[in-house]
């Protein structure tokens, strides 16, 4: 009952700083695996439904886990997403204003083991992950013909490669990649 009167009190606040603040107490209240959105817009409850679709679906035939991206810049919205259980890999993309952002996720235990990665540009930053023994590598990409930044983000989990690209600007990829949770 307190979670429910809690969740209506959050659904009228305006701004998107309270509302992440509200979420962060609720997940302390009841434990960390909640998934909890609060927004004043309801076109979102579709795309919403779409991304946990998404998660659900590849988090089931890849039998791993998915990143949560708990940060989402104003104009970040669920595209779509496309899993290859035979390669063990699956791509989830957003749109970023007419950008597009993609989440891969390889797995590359077992027989589809496929090495190191290397990606290549200027590495900017290392972020630890929050409740996670995971450093998470952010590099700029940057070619030039490029008119705008584009970044990577990757890290390693239990056999599972994970990157986050797109083109953003450098204070907004950074926080989305330190919101990042699974």
């Amino acid at each position: 009952v307190l979670v429910c009167a809690a969740g209506v009190f959050a659904a009228g606040m305006t701004s998107q700083a309270n509302r992440s603040y509200f979420i962060d107490s609720v997940r302390y209240w009841v434990g960390d695996d909640t998934r909890i959105v609060v927004d004043n817009d309801r076109t979102n409850e579709k795309e919403c439904e779409d991304e946990q679709t998404a998660i659900d679906d590849i988090e089931e035939e890849l039998d791993l886990d998915i990143p949560l991206i708990l940060y989402r810049p104003e104009n970040f919205e669920f595209r779509s997403y496309n899993v290859n259980v035979k390669s063990g890999y699956a791509i989830m993309e957003y749109y970023y204003g007419q950008e597009i952002v993609t989440l891969y996720i390889n797995d590359y235990s077992d027989e589809r083991k496929s090495g190191a990665y290397i990606l290549d540009g200027k590495e900017i930053a290392t972020v630890k992950m929050k409740n996670e023994n995971i450093n998470i590598t952010i590099k700029k990409i940057q070619d030039k013909n490029d008119k705008k930044e584009n970044y990577a983000a990757y890290w390693e989990k239990d056999s599972v490669f994970y990157q986050i690209s797109g083109k953003m600007q450098q204070s907004e990829f950074i926080k989305l990649v330190k919101n990042i949770k699974f």
